[in-house]
């Protein structure tokens, strides 16, 4: 089955989108890249006009809209969006919320026709393209004042965003598109990982279940001979007391 990717005019809309989100970092964005190494962080707020440019030439969103929080995402589909939409203080800043907005038309155009290119450009789930394109536009004008859903890509992963800062900013055309490509294949194969539980990191470190005996237990093969497991070196598989010093019956 043939899926139809976005066409050129598309790519155009991204790129305007990307410098947008670009230039706001440049202009502040400290919470954006509060994840990345202040290195990275500096290099990619301070990236010179043609820097930005080139990078912004990426053929995805260089900017999540969380959409694969289905916590943050779950009560704004089901009309359940919170008394923080309606407060002042608890809405997006001013400056984001015209970015998310024209971000957010974008996708939903593209998730009420093709799905398929909606998730290329942004990595989205199918299930997340599905309910943004049952939404009106007067929600998505909602949904753009909810706070924290503009976030970098990515933005725990410095490896990807060393990679397009060093070579998706560079002179040379072949350099840059190796870049992009690879990108844009660590997002649409490799999904952020889900928190994992912290297990023990050895089974040594793992406290030895005590054994114990009843009088229905059998016999244990190791009751004789040898030492058995776990017993101190100054003890014997044996009780040492001798038949001499128990009573008499």
């Amino acid at each position: 089955m043939e899926f139809p990717g976005p066409c050129a005019e598309d790519f155009v809309q991204v790129a305007r989108l990307n410098r947008a989100f670009l230039d706001s970092l440049a202009g502040g964005g400290l919470r954006l890249v509060a994840e990345l190494p202040i290195p990275l962080a500096t290099a990619l707020r301070r990236a010179s006009p043609a820097g930005r440019e080139r990078l912004s030439r990426c053929p995805f969103l260089l900017f999540s809209l969380g959409e694969r929080d289905a916590a943050l995402w779950a009560p704004l589909f089901e009309g359940k969006p919170g008394v923080d939409l309606f407060t002042a203080l608890d809405r997006a800043p001013a400056e984001e919320v015209p970015l998310v907005s024209a971000a957010l038309a974008y996708l939903w155009r593209f998730a009420s026709h093709n799905p398929y290119a909606a998730r290329v450009v942004s990595g989205a789930p199918a299930g997340w393209c599905e309910q943004l394109a049952g939404a009106s536009l007067v929600e998505l004008y909602e949904f753009a004042r909810r706070p924290g859903l503009l976030r970098l890509r990515r933005a725990s992963s410095g490896v990807f965003w060393q990679r397009l800062v060093t070579t998706g900013m560079s002179d040379e055309p072949d350099v840059r598109r190796a870049a992009r490509i690879w990108a844009l294949q660590a997002i649409l194969t490799r999904p952020p990982e889900a928190p994992r539980a912290m297990l023990p990191a050895a089974a040594c470190r793992m406290p030895v279940p005590a054994l114990s005996f009843t009088e229905h237990s059998p016999p244990s093969v190791s009751q004789t001979g040898t030492r058995r497991y776990n017993t101190p070196p100054h003890e014997g598989a044996v009780d040492p007391t001798t038949r001499k010093d128990l009573p008499q019956r």
